[in-house]
């Protein structure tokens, strides 16, 4: 007989976990909950843009650049690839080198311009982060500070 519980037990087959979604209780969100994420993340870069007027366009352009620099290589590697398979077919490697080093040293040089935008970005966005946040709380604190007792009388927490 316990055989028989055996076999039972390895021919079930665990339900399938529900999908997870971003709305309540893990449901899919809805469109209200997309517009409402939507005009939260507005505000938000509203707010970046007035204690961060020039700055946070230089973020924008250091990821511009680096989704360029992402893509620009490939069409270098192709071109390496295809001067070494003619240099492969007729021999002549003599030949080859001054035209991999005309596309080598350009790609050299797009990653050490993506290397310091990115090392840019990354103190850049540290920097607007910790003092959005610090900004933020002031604003936050003097404007409770004039808000009226009753106001707190009135209100939980």
């Amino acid at each position: 007989m316990s055989e028989n519980k055996a076999k039972a037990y390895q021919n079930k087959t665990p339900a399938a976990a529900p999908a997870r979604g971003s709305g309540r209780r893990g449901g899919p969100a809805s469109v209200t909950q997309i517009k409402e994420s939507i005009g939260s993340l507005k505000r938000t870069f509203k707010i970046y843009l007035k204690y961060f007027p020039k700055l946070t366009w230089v973020i924008g352009l250091c990821v511009f650049v680096g989704a360029v620099t992402a893509a620009v290589p490939s069409v270098f590697q192709q071109k390496i690839i295809s001067i070494i398979e003619a240099s492969w077919e007729s021999g002549d490697w003599d030949s080859a080198r001054p035209q991999v080093l005309r596309y080598i040293i350009p790609l050299v040089c797009l990653y050490v311009v993506a290397l310091a935008l990115a090392i840019l970005q990354s103190q850049l966005l540290a920097y607007m982060t910790q003092t959005f946040l610090a900004k933020l709380r002031e604003d936050i604190f003097d404007k409770m500070q004039h808000l009226p007792l009753k106001y707190f009388d009135t209100h939980k927490h």
